[in-house]
Order: structure tokens, then sequence, then C-alpha cells
């Protein structure tokens, strides 16, 4: 009698329809890497196996999403710009203890963040050319003019979109 095993997310990580997993893989991680692992594997109720293979799909799709890998950098740099001008700002207007969550909802720390990220676009400019670059800069000015009238559409839009669901 074949014996049932006491936790089902130990071991193997389950087939899927279809799926036949035939590949074997070792390899080496450090301490913290391994915790890390450990503890998510735990918070998602899958086995360190299952996560690994979890979270190396999902860098591949997330890749693919992006079109690519210098796309996906790309985006992860402006991601990070926008968090660290956020917390910068949250900081120098006197809210040092402000989540992501919290300095994303007041309109002078995203401001902030937002110039952040257009700095760091500027900063990795492709050429380096100091006359390309500047030239770029100027052009913000008239982009900035164009959002403008956007977002006042959308706003003027949203607004009566409001209006008539009540």
């Amino acid at each position: 009698m074949a014996k049932s095993r006491s936790n089902p997310t130990a071991g193997r990580p389950t087939r899927r329809q279809g799926e036949r997993l035939s590949k074997n893989r070792t390899f080496r991680v450090r301490g913290p890497l391994d915790e890390l692992l450990v503890k998510s594997a735990e918070n998602s109720g899958r086995s360190v196996s299952e996560e690994i293979e979890y979270r190396l799909e999902r860098s591949f799709s997330e890749e693919g999403a992006f079109g690519g890998g210098p796309v996906k950098h790309m985006a992860i740099k402006m991601a990070v710009a926008f968090g660290n001008g956020g917390r910068a700002a949250a900081c120098a207007n006197g809210h040092p203890g402000w989540t992501a969550a919290e300095w994303i909802l007041d309109s002078s720390c995203y401001r902030t963040a937002t110039f952040a990220v257009i700095e760091s676009l500027l900063k990795v400019f492709p050429g380096a050319n100091l006359t390309e670059i500047l030239q770029v800069a100027d052009s913000i000015p008239l982009m900035v003019e164009a959002l403008k009238s956007d977002a006042a559409t959308h706003f003027v839009n949203s607004k009566r979109a409001l209006e008539e669901d009540q």
C-alpha cells in the first residue's frame, strides 16, 4: 500500500496537466538567499523547489512582457528613481516615516518622484552627447504643455463620467 505524504507541498513540484517534469537541477545558494527562499515558500504554501521554479518562470515572463532585458532594466531604473525621489520628498516635507503607499498620494512627493524619473532617464541617454541631452531637456517644457492638455481632458472626462454615474 502506498504511503501518503504528510506534507503535500514538500518535495518535487506538482506536474501540470500533460507536462512531464524531467530535469533535475542542483545549484548552491548563499545563506541569506536560502533564508529568503524558505520564508517566501512558507508564505506562499509552496515547497522551496516550487518557489525557485515559480520565481524563475516569473523572471522570464516579466522579461518577455517588457519586450526583453534592456527594457526591463530601464523600467527597474525608472521605478527605483521614482521610489527614491518620492521618499526623499517625503523626508524633505517632514514625513520621514511615510511608506510608499502614503507619499504616493501626496502631490508634492509624486511630482518630485516624477521629475526623478525624468532626471534618471536623461543621465543614461544613449550616446551621452551633451548637445543632444540639452536638446531633449529643452523639449521637456513642450512635452509638459502637451501633458497638461491631456491631463485636463482626462480630468474633465473623468468628472463627466462620475456625474453621469450619480
